[in-house]
């Protein structure tokens, strides 16, 4: 019996010795396993389509193929749609900034949500939004031709 006793912690700590170095495997050999995962997600994805190609008597390779650039041509799409939108969001930003400056103050909303819109519609009132972020307010202005001779800017 004392052989029982003194085994058992020695298997707790073998296994939590294995448990360590394969997390620790799987950490630094997570560039590689990450994208393999996706790809094997992908496949399963595309098997039912590939699947029903070759039911009508489409050849495997040419399937696959076709499936593939179906999905990336979806992807390439949905990409495009979405540069779209914010390229022309980006465009009318400075119409929406005569819409958002004189919003009221939210009263009764939480602090974590809220600063984001004030912080957003005090910089749309002094002009540093919707030039694409390269005018310079009067305050960033003046502190870049400080006396001292230093070029400091401050972040806003």
């Amino acid at each position: 019996m004392p052989a029982y006793s003194s085994s058992v912690p020695r298997a707790r700590r073998s296994s939590f010795i294995a448990l360590v170095v394969a997390t620790a495997v799987l950490y630094l050999a997570s560039e590689v396993l990450i994208p393999l995962a996706i790809a094997i997600l992908l496949a399963f994805l595309a098997a039912p389509a590939v699947r029903r190609l070759e039911r009508w008597k489409l050849p495997r390779l040419a399937a696959t193929l076709l499936v593939a650039a179906l999905g990336f041509g979806l992807i390439f799409g949905i990409g495009a749609i979405a540069a779209t939108q914010a390229v022309s969001l980006a465009a009318k930003l400075p119409e929406y900034r005569h819409n958002i400056a004189p919003m009221p103050k939210m009263s009764g909303v939480p602090a974590g949500i809220a600063t984001p819109f004030h912080t957003t519609s005090s910089r749309l009132r002094r002009g540093s939004i919707g030039t694409g972020g390269l005018q310079r307010t009067p305050s960033s202005a003046a502190a870049a031709h400080s006396p001292s001779g230093s070029a400091t800017t401050r972040a806003s």
